[in-house]
């Protein structure tokens, strides 16, 4: 049996990673995966069983004694291999392969570190990740790079890039269009995407400069900025699909994979002059350098002057991408080699 350790994928790209590698393992072995609140939005085959828990009980009130659980069950004869998803779990011994997509973990550490306030049970067991894990899997080198940064000598463990797959499928919809111009944002609630910046940002634009943000709106809002709450999958892609840009202002990301899927389809982006940005637009973007409205309207501005121009630098640029990805299939290859 392969466990899977997926209570930490509980929003945003996580639980997208973690509802891809579900839906597509087809390994003999079964399958036995703990996901965060609910298992409603996972599709998957009959060698997989889903238990879901609270991540609220399990993942913050219980964590010790739930990754003691876990690490006691990794033990067990009949547990072949343990796969770590955005770094829950304790890990001692060659069964684990970490699938590590926290950067905003290895941020808040060493700010907590500079501070004196560091989470030592996240450190630690981050710490015995990078110490005793069969391999580490990232989604780029950005982040293989901050890993060797940060933990130096202590890094024993192999650490493999694999780039995701995207699929993005082009239906041309115009409910899915509002704006002459129109950028979107696929995002979340958590404070480090800066949504607060993407919506202010267009007090400096004309009306017809507009931005699609999948957000509930907590006021009254801007007349070219639409609220629109949170999409599936497919309204997300729609949305690409019919919009000219793609707007993304987090501040810490292992990848970012609305970068991809924008990419994929040719479209251009505004985006932080950041590492993980520059690592899948390269010249494509428009990049901003202050976290400031103003200069991210300022960017907007400076893509739309030139957008056939970087319309064509996406288009080359997902070409020299494409052939780095993995499917989510691969990717099973990687995390366990014996799986089929």
């Amino acid at each position: 049996m392969i466990l899977v350790n997926a209570l930490g994928c509980k929003e945003s790209g996580a639980r997208l990673v973690s509802r891809k590698l579900c839906a597509e393992y087809h390994g003999e072995e079964k399958l036995f995966m703990i996901v965060a609140n609910s298992a409603s939005d996972y599709v998957y085959g009959e060698q997989v069983k889903l238990v879901a828990l609270s991540h609220v009980v399990f993942g913050r009130y219980l964590r010790p004694l739930y990754e003691l659980v876990i690490y006691f069950f990794s033990l067990l004869p009949f547990v072949s291999a343990v796969v770590n998803l955005s770094n829950y779990g304790l890990c001692y011994g060659p069964k684990h392969t970490v699938y590590f997509q926290n950067s905003n973990l290895l941020k808040r550490q060493d700010a907590q570190l500079r501070t004196g306030r560091a989470n030592f049970f996240n450190r630690f067991l981050l710490w015995s990740c990078v110490r005793n894990a069969r391999k580490m899997i990232v989604q780029s080198a950005v982040v293989r790079s901050e890993l060797e940064q940060m933990f130096g000598d202590d890094l024993r463990v192999p650490i493999d890039v694999c780039l995701p797959e995207v699929v993005v499928p082009v239906v041309k919809d115009s409910k899915y269009r509002h704006f002459q111009f129109q950028g979107f944002y696929p995002t979340s609630t958590l404070a480090y995407k800066r949504n607060d910046l993407a919506i202010n940002s267009h007090q400096h634009l004309a009306e017809e400069m507009g931005l699609v943000i999948t957000v509930e709106p907590e006021e009254p809002g801007l007349v070219n900025v639409r609220n629109v709450g949170v999409l599936s999958l497919e309204d997300v892609y729609r949305y690409y699909a019919n919009s000219d840009y793609l707007l993304f202002t987090s501040e810490v990301e292992s990848l970012g994979l609305p970068l991809l899927e924008a990419i994929s389809i040719g479209k251009p982006a505004v985006l932080p002059d950041l590492d993980y940005c520059r690592e899948v637009y390269a010249g494509a973007a428009v990049y901003f350098s202050v976290f400031e409205p103003g200069a991210i309207a300022g960017a907007i501005e400076a893509l739309r002057a030139n957008l056939d121009h970087y319309v064509d630098a996406a288009a080359r640029r997902y070409e020299l991408l494409k052939p780095t990805q993995k499917s989510w299939k691969k990717h099973w290859e990687v995390l366990i080699p014996t799986s089929r």
